[in-house]
């Protein structure tokens, strides 16, 4: 299948991994590898937000950050830079908006 992260041909997901309209295009346009990809970024995203998983409002934030991730405006993973690993580390940045709260330095 044609990955539209990675916009190349990867192997699949073996089956929708979210459910909904959501999960079904993830399945058809997103590779096994983009996707976990996307677990280990939505790990970072339950920590930092401090979210419970079985949270209807935290499913709600997953999913908005999901969508960003696979489909939204630059979602496609740059292609890799020649020996510096550039190109990786910018494939997997993903800004979260800065907390309320300031740690004292």
């Amino acid at each position: 299948m044609f990955c539209r992260k990675f916009q190349k041909e990867m192997p699949g997901l073996d089956a929708p991994p979210w459910p909904g309209e959501l999960g079904q295009r993830i399945y058809e346009n997103i590779s096994a590898e983009a996707w976990k990809m996307w677990e280990e970024r939505m790990k970072m995203i339950l920590n930092e937000y401090r979210l419970m998983p079985w949270q209807k409002e935290a499913q709600e934030i997953v999913k908005k950050h999901m969508e960003d991730f696979f489909f939204g405006e630059g979602a496609a993973a740059p292609r890799l830079c020649s020996g510096t690993g550039e190109g990786l580390k910018s494939a997997s940045s993903f800004q979260l908006p800065a907390s309320s709260s300031h740690a004292d330095s």
